[in-house]
């Protein structure tokens, strides 16, 4: 096999530069998107309150922020375990 490469070497040079061309080609037609267009059903909030206890914290900020994303359109759940979660509806849209 390699005998012959040696022997025409104008057959590997065409079926090189055909590569290339392909690739080239393959290149240029190839869509990418650095940020694809997806939603995650989920948000999470983490606060902090430097000094405070974990009563005083719940009690002053995870209650009322509980209360507050209870009432945004298409939360289907909200959890408090040390941070919020909040879960939206699956076929709720996030951003109109």
């Amino acid at each position: 096999m390699f005998k012959k490469c040696v022997q025409k070497p104008y057959t590997v040079l065409v079926a090189v530069i055909v590569a290339l061309v392909i690739g080239f080609v393959s290149v240029t037609r190839m869509s990418t998107d650095l940020l694809p267009n997806f939603t995650i059903p989920y948000m999470a909030v983490i606060t902090t309150y430097p000094g405070a206890s974990p009563e005083k914290v719940e009690r002053e900020v995870t209650e009322l922020l509980e209360g507050s994303l209870g009432t945004i359109s298409g939360v289907v759940n909200v959890t408090t375990a040390e941070r919020l979660f909040g879960e939206f509806h699956p076929r709720h849209r996030l951003y109109r």
